[in-house]
Parts: C-alpha cells; structure tokens; sequence
C-alpha cells in the first residue's frame, strides 16, 4: 500500500478555506486540492466528514494552505482548532506540522 506521503504527492497539497473561495479553480495554486468534503443533513454531519478529510490531511505532513486566513466563519474555525490541537503552527498562508 502506499503511504499518506506519496497519497499527498499523487493527489496534491491540501488547502482550507471559505467554500466560495476554494470552489473556484482560479484560487487553486497547480498542485493544490481541496478537502473532499460530504454536505450532510446537518451542521454535526458536515463537520464529521471535514473533520475526517482534515485528519487524512493532518497525517500527510505537509504543509495545509490556508486560502482565506481572514476570513472567520464556524467550520473553519474549528478546521484551524483541529491544526492547534494536533501541534501544527500557522506562518501567515501554511499550517506547518510540528517539527
């Protein structure tokens, strides 16, 4: 099987960010994906499945850009708490791992 590395590598650099934003290809840099995120019933259901696509992300260890890191609405708030918790740091456009 392969790595979440070589995964990260084949399917490109994730990013977060305002879904209105992130949907238009043109705020996409070449190499750059969004998370494959399911719209639920619900608010708890959405969230369970960003949560999950974020978590896969997290394990890459790549640097996640952050497309809108003005912008502050609830899920990507929570998206940017789930980075903090797992130790990650923000530099102004990239959540970095811990080193």
């Amino acid at each position: 099987t392969l790595g979440d590395f070589t995964i990260a590598k084949k399917r490109g650099k994730a990013v977060i960010g305002n879904q209105k934003i992130i949907e238009n290809p043109k705020n996409l840099l070449s190499g750059e994906r969004k998370l494959a995120v399911k719209v639920g019933e619900t608010a708890k259901s959405t969230w369970k499945s960003n949560s999950s696509e974020l978590r896969k992300a997290i394990r890459e260890g790549q640097p996640i850009r952050d497309v809108t890191p003005d912008v502050k609405t609830p899920f990507l708030e929570a998206e940017r708490n789930l980075l903090k918790e797992q130790g990650w740091t923000f530099d102004g456009t990239n959540w970095n791992p811990q080193k």
